[in-house]
């Protein structure tokens, strides 16, 4: 009974993670309403979401280009997650008491503030999917789980937040970064009881947890070409999803009602579907019958999902209804693949070779986000 309450807890800590992972980059977005106003005078009212994007992706892919190579050269020391967690709280405290005073600050200054907090917040999840992903991959596959279902229930949090204050109205911005602030400081705590637990523990005893990764058995192009299906899949999916989430979809959404109030709504609707779906997928490889374990047949179901471009070309005339479904379809799918590939890449590797095999993964993911939105503008 204890192993059990043990394991529980442990995933639960995973999951912690996963919210805690892509935390930063959904509490900016979904402030964009303050954020337009508190830069206002600053000459980016009303571009700053690009420099947001912009920032806060390049940093997340050079600091994690940087520390893949400090890892594999065998220069990178241990980095804890507190690290990472501790810079991501001390960024929501800030944000916390500036929403209090909003003006406190000068409109260009608080710009540069937040675009520099964005590059920080960037590399903090570059820490944090790295040691996490390292972590998870030496454990029982729910865990990985864990954390995929963790970063799809951030979404969904932050976007129905979004969608409750766009109908009841009202100015939710201390909210989202003091709940930021709160589950940061949860996942720290989960942390700290990680350390104390005897999995963690019989880990760490063996030098497989968050220390120093040593040289993996396998060299890291026999990694490449043996995990290829697998890269392939994970940035194949993300080219899909962005090409036609949320820059394809925004377009249909807008045209389809009418009046600036009902257009809010089903916009902060049609992306709250999207993360429920994606929150979905990634928790249904929890149960077996929703497992594939053969990284071609991943392959084939990425591949597959290419209909989903002329699917959401047809349902632009087919009615707001079909429109919601194809959102929420695309999004099951996305997170159910997204999953599949992080829980089933590191299993046939030897255990010195998972966190490598797991952060290739993490790397060649943040590569398909960058494509992905590459695609979006051909919209």
């Amino acid at each position: 009974m204890d192993e059990q309450i043990e394991s529980s807890t442990l995933y639960w800590v995973y999951f912690a993670y996963g919210i805690a992972m892509l935390l930063p980059w959904n509490v900016f977005i979904t402030a964009s309403d303050y954020f337009s106003v508190l830069f206002s005078g600053s000459g980016h009212e009303t571009d700053f979401m690009s420099y947001f994007s912009a920032f806060s992706n390049v940093s997340n892919l050079l600091s994690l280009s940087l520390f893949l190579w400090l890892r594999q050269k065998k220069h990178m020391g241990n980095v804890d997650v507190l690290i990472p967690l501790s810079i991501n709280l001390a960024i929501f405290l800030f944000y916390t008491v500036t929403s209090w005073a909003p003006n406190m600050i000068a409109a260009h200054v608080y710009f540069r503030l937040t675009v520099f907090c964005m590059s920080v917040a960037g590399t903090t999840t570059s820490l944090l999917q790295l040691t996490v992903f390292a972590d998870a991959s030496q454990l029982s596959p729910k865990y990985m789980q864990a954390v995929m279902s963790g970063q799809g229930i951030a979404g969904v949090s932050v976007s129905l937040f979004s969608l409750m204050t766009t109908v009841f109205g009202g100015d939710g911005t201390i909210f989202y970064f003091l709940g930021a602030l709160v589950v940061t400081l949860v996942s720290m705590l989960g942390r700290l009881h990680q350390q104390k637990t005897h999995k963690y523990q019989l880990v760490e005893d063996i030098d497989l947890s968050l220390e120093p990764v040593t040289e993996p058995a396998l060299p890291l192009t026999s990694i490449l070409k043996r995990s290829k299906r697998y890269i392939f899949t994970v940035v194949y999916i993300y080219i899909i999803t962005l090409s036609i989430f949320p820059a394809l979809t925004s377009q249909f959404g807008w045209r389809a009602v009418d009046g600036v109030n009902t257009k809010q709504v089903f916009m902060s609707l049609h992306f709250l579907i999207f993360n429920l779906g994606d929150w979905v997928g990634r928790t249904l490889p929890i149960w077996r019958s929703c497992q594939v374990r053969s990284s071609r047949i991943m392959m084939v179901y990425a591949l597959l999902r290419t209909l989903f471009l002329p699917l959401f070309l047809i349902v632009t005339v087919e009615g707001n209804v079909v429109f919601l479904a194809g959102v929420f379809l695309l999004a099951v799918t996305n997170g159910w693949l997204t999953s599949l590939v992080f829980m089933m890449a590191p299993v046939d590797y030897e255990m010195e070779t998972k966190p490598v095999v797991a952060s290739v993964m993490s790397y060649f993911l943040v590569i398909g986000l960058a494509l992905g939105g590459l695609c979006s503008f051909l919209y």
